[in-house]
């Protein structure tokens, strides 16, 4: 009876209601873990209303208040609502519980890295290992962090701990690991699928598949495609594919857009919602929500722009919402899941005789695999001084996250400065410990640390002229940059980069070909030194070469957005006639670019 009376209060929204029943549901039953779950989050949802987090917790029965089981779940729905704060407030309860109970120490790392304390975030990761050695995601978070500080130290007994703990991992495990951070270490692409089929498998338990109800009435040859996102705003994501949606064509395709997670007022979002023939602002939906609204809307293809990057839901993809599914643009690799039919590159990014690195079929796109866009803020011109550059002398541009750069990449970078000593390297600077950290390696190298400057924000009109600033764009391996590489070439900045075996070391590749400088591609870690040298040692070719791509920029495909979008419908509607035609899935090679 108290169960379905906190039921109905849940149908409600009335959280004391249902926070009243459960208190008694607990008392009547303290072992009923339906009550215990359902508890936790009207717990949670009663205490985000609190004016008074600290002075309401106390209030809590004192069974539920000695359950660190529970206060952990009260935590993470607080968490889960974007307050990091007060979920530290009740995870501290927790703990004083049970001091050992390691499921609170974990979500302390993950509210530790919403409020910025990385430090502090590290320390909470390192008690989870004290108390479990072998604590996958643990120890995935914590060595993904330490990169982002450009820590070092250790760092390959690091990685053998780490690539030893996924060997042991049992093929079918299903655990939440954090696998985004696996593209910027240098781990296998094998074992990163494994890792990537581990986390789908953790995000599906429990999902049943739809079964498929006959199709309603529908206007004759207009395929239906649905995005499925948490990044439609101010986002790299949607600063990509807003332009090429916009320029789908609406005779040949009608467009859905699904936006999870919280939305914003930006000018990103509007467009988007103007874009779309149907935008759906499904906000904190459940997966099922979420994937009966798309089974609703009977979309012939699903296309979800997240994959293992924070906040995507695969577990929608879980339930087959529709016929047919593929993962593009957000995540580079594959995504392991067994309900993803298709995984969207280009020739180069994601060759066929690669295939055995996805779980997906791969389905190429014509040309490169970014979406461009010719109307990005223009080029602006930007004074040197300004953004705190030597006037004179070579600027090698090295603006890209600092989790992805390697003690490898930086001592060749590093060799450059001591071979040239009019060159300065420019760096992004997101805490002061990259900047303690990096400055601190320098020396170790023999560079003076002054030679390394820091670059600080910049509004997103400033930010593409400040490429305009700098001599050569250098990219890092096995994860090198993406969305800003293509930013820097829309500056006419070109990209030194090497191309690796897997997807995320292979976009800069696709880039520097597609605009005709495969000359910057380099195959290996030594050509890539000796080119770099080359260019640093020559600046007026340099010059030349930026000049040139200024003068080429409005007539390269890379920016043509129509070109783009009817490029992606094609391939779009290729793996739509596979399955009218009673086909399986499987690898679409890229036709002919129009």
């Amino acid at each position: 009876m108290w169960l379905n009376l906190a039921r109905a209060c849940l149908r409600q929204s009335n959280w004391a209601g249902a926070a009243d029943a459960l208190a008694t549901v607990m008392e009547l039953d303290p072992q009923s873990a339906l009550g215990r779950e359902m508890s936790a989050e009207v717990f949670g949802r009663w205490l985000l209303a609190s004016n008074n987090l600290a002075r309401d917790l106390k209030l809590l029965p004192a069974h539920l208040l000695s359950s660190p089981q529970f206060l952990t779940g009260v935590a993470n729905t607080i968490w889960a609502a974007a307050r990091p704060a007060d979920a530290v407030t009740v995870l501290f309860q927790a703990l004083a519980a049970k001091l050992d109970y390691v499921p609170a120490h974990e979500l302390l790392i993950y509210c530790m890295r919403d409020m910025d304390l990385k430090a502090e975030a590290t320390e909470c990761a390192k008690t989870v290992l004290a108390l479990e050695p072998h604590h996958l995601p643990v120890r995935m978070h914590l060595l993904f962090d330490q990169r982002g500080a450009c820590d070092w130290e250790e760092l390959d007994q690091r990685m053998s701990a780490l690539k030893a703990d996924l060997e042991r991992m049992e093929e079918s495990a299903a655990q939440p690991l954090p696998v985004f951070g696996l593209l910027s270490m240098s781990v296998s692409p094998q074992l990163q699928r494994r890792a990537a089929a581990a986390a789908s498998r953790y995000c599906s338990q429990g999902a049943a598949v739809f079964s498929r109800p006959a199709h309603g009435p529908r206007k004759p040859g207009v395929l239906r495609i649905g995005f499925l996102s948490a990044d439609f705003k101010f986002h790299p994501v949607a600063q990509l594919v807003t332009e090429f949606i916009e320029q789908l064509d609406r005779t040949r395709c009608q467009v859905h857009l699904y936006a999870h997670g919280r939305p914003d007022d930006s000018s990103w979002r509007q467009r988007l919602q103007s874009a779309a023939d149907v935008f759906a602002d499904l906000g904190d939906e459940s997966d099922g929500v979420i994937a009966h609204r798309i089974r609703a809307d009977d979309v012939d293809v699903l296309v979800e722009l997240g994959g293992h990057t924070r906040g995507t839901r695969l577990g929608v993809l879980a339930l087959r919402p529709a016929p047919v599914q593929a993962t593009y643009l957000g995540y580079p690799g594959t995504t392991g899941h067994e309900h993803i039919d298709y995984l969207i590159g280009d020739p180069v990014v994601t060759p066929l005789e690669s295939a055995d690195q996805y779980s997906e079929c791969i389905a190429q796109l014509p040309g490169c695999l970014m979406p461009g866009s010719r109307h990005r803020p223009s080029v602006r011109p930007i004074t040197r001084q300004s953004l705190g550059l030597p006037e004179d002398g070579f600027v090698i541009c090295a603006l890209n996250q600092p989790y992805k750069l390697l003690p490898e990449t930086f001592d060749i970078w590093c060799e450059v400065l001591r071979d040239a000593p009019n060159a300065v390297l420019w760096l992004t600077s997101p805490n002061v410990d990259v900047v303690t950290n990096l400055r601190a390696e320098a020396v170790e190298r023999g560079v003076d640390p002054g030679r390394l400057i820091f670059a600080q924000r910049a509004s997103y009109e400033d930010y593409f002229s400040r490429f305009a600033a700098a001599d050569l764009f250098v990219d890092t391996w096995p994860y090198g940059a993406h969305t800003t590489a293509s930013d820097a070439l829309w500056a006419g900045l070109p990209v030194l980069t090497l191309e690796g075996p897997g997807f995320a070391s292979r976009v800069g590749s696709s880039l520097m070909r597609s605009v005709g400088l495969s000359e910057f591609v380099c195959p290996d870690v030594a050509t890539y030194k000796d080119r770099l040298i080359a260019h640093v040692r020559n600046p007026q070719g340099m010059l030349k070469v930026r000049q040139d791509l200024v003068a080429r920029r409005d007539d390269l495909a890379l920016f043509d957005s129509k070109r783009f979008a009817d490029n992606f419908l094609g391939v779009i509607e290729l793996m739509h006639q596979r399955r009218l035609q009673g086909h399986a899935p499987s690898q679409i090679a890229a036709p002919v670019a129009q």
